[in-house]
């Protein structure tokens, strides 16, 4: 349940209503690090994969 400092959930049922308060300092760094890799390398070259149907092999 949300506390006076935590904003409430939007959906409290979710499984990611408040999983950063679950996480240690180390594993938001990991979570960071993987989300920061996916802008700059894996979305910019999506949709023309999707597009072409095709599976990068590097």
């Amino acid at each position: 349940m949300a506390t006076s400092s935590t904003p409430p959930c939007p959906a409290p049922t979710s499984p990611t209503c408040f999983v950063d308060d679950l996480l240690s300092a180390e594993e938001k760094a990991a979570r960071d690090s993987v989300a920061r890799f996916m802008d700059a390398e894996v979305l910019p070259i999506t949709g023309r994969h999707f597009r072409d149907g095709a599976f990068p092999a590097d």
